[in-house]
């Protein structure tokens, strides 16, 4: 170890690749080297000048005029001097995997493995720049090997690495803020998808709007003053969920009351946490209806305050009375696999949205957002037909819900393909409408047993899933009885063709008859890439693992069910049968209305008045009845050992 005078040293030239201390932090350090002077000695390169480690200590030195700084030549142990620093910085710093990932980047660049032709460097640069559908327009170039290894020596993935190495290509000043700590790497990521979309978008010409649609700027409890009393017919909106923000929910019930027809509907997106206050104030002026909510089908968002990790979006239906007609809908509602975030911190998704327009209104009518934001629910009630009225405070989303209305109206409303927030997700392909078949079954054709008990709620199911109906088969049959249930067999030849992409049954014993059945049923429907799901059932989804082996306990439990079923009724008919009590149908000698017509008819076959198929038909009983009555009256006449008469 030696101690050198500090203004004899120098940096090396990317000692910057590591962050800077921060503030606070560093008048700490400094003050304590002040006090306590430095203790760990500087790490030099093999020239005995060039600092690789100990940029702060020497900056200290420098700042309070220290004499001398103990310092010792680094031993690389074959590593190059950028790997030796940036090793030594994070061994003692705690930085994330993000800042990780940055400095892997940097690293990477500054050995040369990131030095790509013009044709890769422009890939790489459009796997940034999505349009304004949040679609990438291609993938990023495939990374050098050394990418890896760095990534490696960094303790992060590789991944995150190339995701790093693409926002600093592009913004720069993001990965910086990323490098400090400010932002997350995906946080940085949606920063700049969205803002690649919104200047895509705005620079799409100005829409025409017409009397079907309005976008106004400003805020909603100055502008609805001009709206007349009773002269909306739904108001969809979704506010704020602060606390701050719950002053808001009294004046949005107060304006609901004002300006809804009677009967009309007010459906609000609303948080968990504050969930009893605004339910209170939309209750001093509207009438509650319903809850409904949304799954997140995506990550779920945690309340940390609670210790909850949510499941869903709560949405209350409200109504102004008197109430008019009442709509059937379905209070679970699928979405997106993520809300809609490309233009706003706090959008929502279209899908979701059309099927509350639809249910809570008609063609043509008046649907108000108040907190329309980037124009999601206006969009929704263009597409749905019907008129629109957003209002926002914010000009940039003012301009933007303008725009994406006035597609909407055009006939090219703004896709979201990948169902995301444009975060860097996988682009699945979960917005495909799907096509769902519905298949009920009833064993008999007695009223008890009617088919529109289970195709009711499925197709409410189905138009609140937002599939695309694929048809109706329903047989009149036993379960077992499959060579009577010929729409069964349609349903699966379609599936083998591929034809739907669901099958939806009220319960999975309307299906299958046993569980090898189910079993050997759903290898096939497996193997042609359709799912099945269950109404009654609804955590049988066969298009996951676990909702595969759930089908198959729930599948053995039907068929256990009907066994048992099927030995308690052999064990009553023999207990009846012990206590010699008949079993079976009454006999038709043994009803009132039968013993009173019989005489009767009786003597006017005997006079040949009457045919015997007529006298069957008077009395509601088959011929082999009638044949089997009149030859026990003819033994009975003609005695003991006397031939009985011969019955035709």
């Amino acid at each position: 170890m030696r101690r050198l005078a500090p203004s004899s040293l120098r940096l090396h030239q990317l000692a910057d690749l590591v962050p800077e201390m921060p503030s606070q932090q560093w008048t700490g350090f400094v003050g304590d080297v002040a006090e306590r002077g430095i203790l760990t000695p500087l790490v030099l390169a093999a020239d005995g000048r060039t600092v690789l480690d100990g940029r702060h200590r020497l900056k200290a030195a420098l700042e309070l005029g220290l004499a001398q700084v103990p310092t010792t030549v680094a031993d690389l142990e074959g590593r190059t001097e950028v790997d030796y620093m940036v090793r030594s910085a994070l061994h003692r710093r705690h930085l994330t995997d993000d800042q990780r990932a940055i400095l892997a980047s940097r690293a990477a660049e500054e050995r040369g493995d990131d030095r790509r032709s013009a044709a890769s460097q422009t890939a790489a640069n459009s796997r940034w720049h999505p349009d304004a559908s949040g679609s990438p327009a291609t993938t990023t170039h495939e990374p050098p090997r050394s990418r890896e290894e760095v990534a490696r020596s960094f303790g992060v993935a590789t991944r995150k690495v190339r995701q790093a190495h693409g926002l600093r290509v592009v913004a720069p000043e993001l990965a910086d803020k990323v490098l400090a700590g400010d932002l997350k790497l995906k946080e940085a990521d949606v920063l700049w998808r969205r803002r690649c979309q919104l200047e895509a978008i705005r620079a799409l010409p100005e829409p025409a709007l017409d009397e079907r649609a309005q976008i106004l700027l400003g805020d909603f409890r100055q502008l609805s003053k001009e709206i007349e009393a009773d002269s909306v017919d739904m108001i969809l909106t979704d506010p704020p969920y602060t606390h701050v923000a719950l002053p808001l929910w009294e004046d949005l019930g107060e304006l609901a009351a004002r300006i809804l027809r009677p009967g009309g509907f007010l459906v609000a997106y609303t948080g968990h946490m504050y969930l009893d206050e605004v339910m209170t104030a939309l209750s001093r002026h509207l009438s509650y209806w319903w809850l409904c909510c949304i799954p997140f089908r995506g990550p779920k968002p945690s309340v940390h305050d609670r210790q909850v990790r949510t499941g869903f979006r709560t949405v209350l239906v409200y109504v102004k009375p008197p109430i008019g007609e009442r709509p059937w809908f379905f209070d679970v509602v699928d979405g997106d696999r993520a809300p809609d975030k490309r233009f706003h911190d706090w959008g929502q998704s279209v899908k979701p949205a059309r099927y509350f327009v639809s249910r809570f209104s008609s063609p043509g009518d008046l649907v108000l957002d108040p907190f329309c934001g980037a124009g999601a629910f206006p969009e929704a009630a263009v597409l749905e037909g019907r008129r629109t009225l957003g209002m926002e405070v914010h000009p940039a989303h003012v301009e933007v819900s303008r725009k994406r209305v006035g597609l909407a109206l055009a006939g090219a409303p703004l896709q979201n393909p990948s169902g995301t927030d444009g975060g860097g997700g996988e682009g699945q392909d979960e917005d495909r409408t799907l096509r769902a078949a519905i298949y009920a079954r009833c064993s008999t054709r007695d009223r008890d047993q009617n088919p529109q008990t289970q195709l009711l709620p499925l197709r409410d199911y189905v138009l609140a899933q937002g599939w695309e109906a694929g048809g109706e088969y329903v047989d009149l049959a036993p379960a077992g009885d499959l060579a009577a249930r010929s729409q069964w067999r349609a349903l699966i030849d379609q599936a083998a063709r591929r034809k739907v992409d669901v099958i939806l049954v009220f319960r999975i014993d309307r299906a299958f008859r046993s569980v090898l059945h189910a079993a050997q049923t759903l290898e096939r429907l497996q193997g042609w890439g359709v799912g099945l799901r269950s109404y009654s059932e609804p955590w049988l989804d066969t298009t996951s693992p676990f909702g595969e082996a759930l089908f198959h306990i729930t599948a053995a439990y039907a068929q256990l069910e009907r066994a048992v079923l099927a030995e308690r009724v052999r064990a009553g008919i023999d207990r009846v049968r012990r206590e010699g009590k008949p079993i079976g149908r009454p006999r038709v000698e043994t009803r009132p209305s039968f013993r009173r017509r019989w005489p009767e008819v009786r003597e006017r076959l005997r006079q040949g008045a009457l045919s015997k198929r007529r006298a069957a038909k008077e009395l509601g009983i088959g011929m082999a009845t009638l044949s089997r009555l009149l030859g026990a009256e003819g033994a009975a006449q003609a005695g003991p050992g006397m031939p009985e008469p011969e019955v035709a």
